[in-house]
Formats: structure tokens, sequence, C-alpha cells
């Protein structure tokens, strides 16, 4: 890498899997100073190496034959690149308040660490940049907290490194529109009458469990997501309900709603109906 400060420095390390020197103090000066040591060894068993190689060793440990060595140029060089040249900022797990960055290996040391920056599309005061500093080896972070359907625009930089720098765009998904009022209404006795607002058109289904607060059985109910409301009939009278209603969007999401609500007294005609002696009773509903 010769004296280029910002270059990225590396040790190949060629054994037959044994040394009798001291090693874990040269490696921990290694990677006190940002070297990142690959260990190609023809020997059988760890014998320590793992200590020596970069973390994760699993990336940095090469075991092979001394006849295959020829065909391990291609795997090590291919591990050489990925760790110079980071091939992006990559994003995914989109949802409609988060979204989740990874990356390659872009700091050297553990005294350095990441700067991750990112902000919406205007400069409102909702679109500052935020900025969050993570650990020289993260590799990948979840962005939370963001606003639905908005575009965000991402750097990623290793700190002290302006050059060094990967950039992204990430629009969130857009919002999930919810009923916001549900109104319950004793109807009579045995109905009550469940109604919400608004009716979202991007509701699938309405799944309605219904029954009373204390003791007795519950009863299910499939209402069309193209409804604002339904009935719940037979019911029993002056009892409390307990009504859950769970919404399944046409994403697959669902949220749910629980409300409460009491059913009208039983009314008897023959001992509560207001009759005055000149009255004559010709007849009656009850709805």
């Amino acid at each position: 890498a010769g004296g280029r400060s910002q270059a990225t420095r590396l040790l190949l390390w060629v054994t037959d899997g044994y040394s009798s020197d001291q090693l874990e103090e040269a490696s921990g000066l290694l990677r006190m100073a940002g070297v990142f040591t690959f260990v190609v060894t023809t020997g059988r068993k760890d014998e320590g190496l793992s200590l020596v190689a970069s973390s994760p060793s699993q990336d940095f440990l090469f075991f092979t034959d001394v006849e295959e060595l020829p065909g391990l140029s291609t795997r090590l060089c291919q591990a050489i690149k990925d760790l110079i040249s980071p091939a992006e900022l990559t994003v995914s797990e989109v949802m409609e308040e988060s979204f989740r960055l990874s990356w390659g290996r872009m700091a050297t040391a553990e005294r350095e660490s990441y700067v991750l920056e990112y902000r919406t599309k205007d400069r409102t005061r909702e679109g500052q940049s935020r900025r969050v500093v993570l650990p020289w080896n993260s590799r990948a972070h979840s962005v939370r907290r963001l606003q639905p359907n908005t575009t965000y625009h991402v750097t990623l930089r290793v700190r002290g490194r302006e050059s060094s720098k990967l950039q992204a765009q990430a629009t969130t998904l857009s919002g999930v529109k919810v009923p916001i009022r549900m109104v319950l209404r004793a109807v009579s006795a045995s109905v009550l009458s469940l109604d919400w607002f608004p009716s979202p058109d991007n509701v699938k289904q309405y799944w309605i469990l219904y029954g009373p607060l204390t003791g007795g059985s519950v009863r299910a109910l499939d209402v069309n997501g193209r409804e604002s409301g339904v009935f719940l009939r037979g019911l029993s009278p002056n009892t409390t309900y307990l009504i859950n209603i769970s919404v399944l969007y046409t994403s697959g999401r669902r949220t749910s709603f629980s409300i409460s609500g009491k059913t009208l007294p039983e009314f008897d005609v023959t001992t509560k109906w207001p009759l005055s002696p000149l009255t004559t009773l010709l007849g009656f509903s009850i709805r």
C-alpha cells in the first residue's frame, strides 16, 4: 500500500501451519495499526492461526494443500478485492418507517468508526440530516422512526476519511390507512351496532370477535373489507360486551382495535308501558 495514509494495509502470511514464535503480541500490534492479516496455511490444524488472522477468521484464514495453491489465488484475490473495494451500500427490508443498510468492510482499525447520515430530499425541518456513529466492525444498521412514503438519501463514511464514502437512496413504503374512529351503539336488548370511520380502500377483511365481558362464549364474524359497519345480533340484555376488531390489509399487514359496550335492558311491556286510564293500546312495535 506504500505510504498512502488512506490506503488499506494488508499482510499476507503463507505458512505450513505452525510457528514457535509468540504471535499474539505481534498480531495485536497489527490490528491496532489497522493492518488486515490474511493467513494461508498448508497445515490441517488451526495451531492458533485464527488468533493471527483478522476477524472474522473465516474470511481471512485459508486452509489448502500445496498442490492447490494456484487454485486458491482466485478466492484470495476476490477476498482482498472485497476488502479494499466495498461494492455498494445495500438497502433491504424496506418498511413504512424503517429500512436496513449493509456494506462491505471499510474501517481498518478499532480506533476508527463509521458515520452514517441520512436525510429526506427536502430541506424542511423534517428533512434535516440525522447522524449515527457506528463501531468500526459494523457491517449493517437498521434505520428506524422514519416517515412513510418518503425518499431518504444515505451516506456512509469512515470518520476522518472524507474520500471513502458510500451513498444510497431508499423510499419507505406508503403508510397504511386505518379506521380512526370506532362507534358502538346499543340498538336494543339483543343488538349492538358497530361502525367505523373512515372505511379505507386498502382493507381486505375485518375479523370481529365478541363476547360478554364476564363469562359466556365468544363469537366470530367475518366482514368484507368494503363494509363500514355491522350489527351484532342475538345478544343478552343488559350485558357488557367486549369486541375485538382485526383489520387485514391487502398488503398482508394486520392491526387490531378493541371496544366495549352494553346492550339495553329487556323491556317488559306489561309492567313498564306508560299507559293512562284513558288510553287504549291499539298496537306496538319494538325494533
